[in-house]
């Protein structure tokens, strides 16, 4: 996968395991909030279709 941006550097990201919950369920509970009823996922204020999720 290619990204356009990197919000921060990898290196600085805590990697403990309830680190990685806590973001896994922010980016759930994200995703989910903005669920369309046909199912996609793709983030409202994107120009660019990234494709169907």
């Amino acid at each position: 996968m290619h990204l356009l941006h990197q919000r921060g550097p990898l290196h600085d990201l805590p990697d403990t395991p309830e680190a990685y919950d806590t973001v896994l369920a922010d980016v759930v509970e994200q995703a989910l909030a903005r669920l369309t009823p046909e199912g996609n996922l793709e983030h409202p204020d994107c120009l660019d279709d990234i494709g169907v999720t």
